[in-house]
């Protein structure tokens, strides 16, 4: 599986970090803010759907990035997002749900084409660990 990394930190809000004080070394939120510190890595059976959709004409091209053959995936910033909070879950109180509100989310803004299934398979995943 191909492996993503944060080449400059990442940030985002959502109303679910609200109340959320956490630190580790390569994560935080505060003030409802979470940080990701560069050379976080990851990696996501979801995102590797992007070359056969772009490649069939499902998806359009990704946002440019050298790292992609056809762009960096539209599900790039909801992977990378979940799969700190899942890797920290033991640690961050938040609930399934909630990662699944905050990946749904993520999906909107970028407007990503699939994004009821792309949310289901989600859940499914999360109710498997």
């Amino acid at each position: 599986m191909f492996r993503s990394r944060l080449d400059t930190p990442y940030q985002t809000n959502h109303r679910h970090f609200q109340g959320i004080n956490f630190q580790h070394d390569d994560v935080q939120i505060i003030q409802g803010e979470l940080t990701i510190a560069a050379g976080y890595e990851w990696g996501s059976v979801l995102q590797q759907l992007h070359r056969p959709m772009v490649f069939l004409g499902v998806w359009p091209t990704g946002i440019y990035d050298p790292n992609y053959t056809y762009g960096r995936p539209w599900i790039w910033d909801a992977c990378l997002v979940s799969s700190v909070l899942l890797r920290h879950h033991h640690e961050i109180p938040m609930t399934r749900s909630q990662i699944v509100d905050i990946f749904r989310d993520l999906l909107e803004v970028r407007k990503v084409p699939l994004r009821r299934l792309l949310v289901l398979i989600k859940k499914v995943h999360l109710r498997a660990i």
